[in-house]
This record gives structure tokens, sequence and C-alpha cells, in this order.
């Protein structure tokens, strides 16, 4: 075999890797999903590596889509060091309430660990005492890594996707009815 057939066959081999890793990655992404999607979430994105699911028409919210990001299943070099860097997938959740919080709050752990402590580098502005401990107290009894509470989306949270993504999504519902005092209303 010359130099040119194993360049030849390196080059397939590559190629068969990313079509199969763009199928796998695609349908690993799409079960980290599926419960989001079975309680009425519309796919509006799905790559080897990302899914978007968003939620209209949900009583009390304006918006609720969450992007969960994992590794990239069709890049044979980066897969296995982003398993090994980040063996959980990250979700970012952007919620519009329809009852809006005012002002700006940006809370941000380490990791869960000090997340579930409420021991957070917070910023805030136009936001009451009071309320911002609520707001941290609800965001360290759920575990987020990050929240961001600004103008649009009026809540950002980023967090490490454990269990499923309904699990997520009653997480998020229950933080802000927590800061918000109703179901987002």
């Amino acid at each position: 075999m010359g130099a040119e057939q194993l360049i030849l066959w390196i080059a397939v081999a590559l190629a068969a890797w990313f079509m199969l890793g763009s199928l796998l990655g695609r349908w690993v992404m799409r079960r980290k999903v599926k419960s989001c999607v079975e309680q009425g979430g519309r796919l509006r994105v799905l790559t080897p590596s990302s899914a978007l699911v968003e939620f209209s028409g949900v009583e009390g919210y304006e918006y609720i889509g969450i992007f969960v990001d994992w590794v990239p299943f069709e890049n044979l070099i980066n897969l296995p060091l982003r398993l090994i860097t980040r063996p959980k997938p990250i979700a970012v959740v952007k919620v519009e309430p329809k009852n809006k919080i005012q002002g700006y709050v940006s809370l941000t752990a380490r990791s869960r660990g000090e997340a579930l402590r409420g021991a957070y580098d917070v910023r805030y502005r136009g936001v009451s005492r009071a309320r911002l401990d609520r707001i941290v107290e609800a965001a360290s009894k759920w575990g987020f890594e990050k929240v961001t509470i600004d103008v649009k989306p009026n809540i950002t949270i980023v967090t490490i996707l454990r269990g499923d993504c309904a699990d997520l999504l009653a997480s998020v519902k229950g933080f802000i009815e927590e800061v918000v005092g109703e179901k987002g209303v």
C-alpha cells in the first residue's frame, strides 16, 4: 500500500465518521430534549452537538427556550477531549414571563456545590435587597450555576443538564414562581 492509498483510506474513514457521527449526534441530542418535546415544546434546531426547544402558548410566559449543548459527535478529534472536560451537557434557558422582573441581577457560581450553598458572585442594580435575597435563595435551592435577570430576555439560566429536559423545565418554572411569586403571571 502506497502513501496515496493510505491518505485516501484515512480521508474515507474520516468522511465516514463525519457522516456516522452526525447521525449519531442528532439521535443523542434528540433523546436529550425528548421529554421537553413531549410536553409541548417545538424542536427548532437540531445539530450533532446541540438542540433548541421552544415553547409557545405556555400560561404565564411569553417565551421559554431551552438550548442544550454537549459534544461535537461529528468531530473525531474534539469528541474525546470534550467528553473529558465536560461529561454532561450544558443547558441555557431563556424565559420571558408575562410579569417581568424589573432591574438587573447577575448570579454566578463556580460550581454546583457553591450554587447549592448560595455562594454566588452577585451583581445587581435597580432591585431591592429583599428581592435580591429571594432570587439568591431560589437560585440556590434549584442549584443553577448562573442566573441573569435583565431586559430581554428577562431571565437567562445557565446550568448543567442533570436528568432530563422536562426536569429542567419544571425547575425553571419553580424558580420563577418563587421569584415572581406566582406562575409567571
